[in-house]
């Protein structure tokens, strides 16, 4: 596991290259990335807890990037083939808003049987 040139604790999982390359961790990619754009992004949960189609509990991890065209919500789930939902929104966006949307996209994906047995 590489570390993160910035913190030296978490994971580096970003690549930023140019006159120089430097590895980050996500936190520590937003946080430049938001001094650049004077964004300040909103906090949220880091995890989600929802039940599937089956009423199996799954366990969500909430990503959040901010790219210079947008704020970036993903959620994953952390496991093989697991389940992943995507929103996008404007720098400013309202974050809460942008937030529940993937909350709403998550209970809709997995309430859903997508192959039969």
């Amino acid at each position: 596991m590489k570390k993160c040139d910035c913190c030296q604790d978490r994971e580096a999982t970003i690549r930023v290259t140019g006159d120089w390359e430097e590895w980050l961790c996500l936190r520590c990619y937003n946080e430049e990335v938001s001094n650049e754009l004077d964004v300040t992004l909103a906090t949220m949960p880091e995890e989600l807890a929802v039940k599937d189609y089956a009423g199996v509990r799954r366990s969500i991890h909430v990503h959040q990037r901010l790219h210079s065209n947008g704020i970036f919500l993903e959620a994953v789930e952390d496991i093989a083939f697991g389940y992943e939902f995507a929103v996008h929104g404007e720098l400013d966006c309202q974050q809460a808003e942008l937030f529940q949307k993937l909350v709403e996209k998550v209970k809709s994906g997995v309430s859903k049987r997508y192959t039969k047995v």
